[in-house]
């Protein structure tokens, strides 16, 4: 076996982290709980900008309702080159907070798979990797800073890019 694991683990594996991520996603929606702080002051506003300029066919790299006109394109924190926030933003125009935090929670789970990649590319035991992928996603690092949507959506590809590197 040139990885190490069988269709059967890689699978169990995926499919473990995936229940995980839908449960932890689940229970902070129905708690009826949104990420505070500059998520829903920074993020999620220059978020629905986004997606109420793409809906209208306007351009989103200039707010003329910030500081009097504000070149959206000129900073990394407004969502725009982010490609999953993107699709949604043109998806779902009028998403609501939950929407919001559950595509940011969606960064977490691409970065669980990630771990699982990782491991299966370094031959390491699916079960750890499992462990590992879980600690990534809802561990002290992500949910230490889980309000700082651009780190959680930077802290999510990061796996993704190491298994590229390999």
């Amino acid at each position: 076996r040139a990885l190490g694991w069988s269709g059967r683990e890689t699978l169990q594996a995926h499919l473990a982290v995936f229940v995980f991520a839908v449960a932890a996603t689940a229970a902070w929606i129905w708690s009826d709980a949104v990420v505070p702080w500059d998520s829903k002051n920074e993020f999620f506003p220059n978020f629905r900008f986004l997606a109420n300029s793409l809906a209208r066919g306007e351009s989103p790299f200039w707010n003329p309702y910030h500081f009097s006109g504000f070149p959206q394109v000129s900073d990394p924190q407004n969502l725009i080159f982010a490609p999953l926030m993107l699709a949604v933003a043109w998806a779902a125009p009028d998403a609501s907070m939950k929407l919001f935090d559950a595509a940011v929670m969606a960064h977490l789970l691409i970065g669980g798979f990630g771990v699982l990649a990782l491991f299966r590319a370094r031959n390491w035991a699916a079960s750890g990797a499992v462990l590992a992928a879980m600690v990534f996603m809802l561990g002290g690092s992500a949910s230490a800073r889980l309000q700082h949507t651009g780190m959680i959506l930077s802290y999510g590809v990061f796996p993704v890019a190491l298994v590229c590197l390999e």
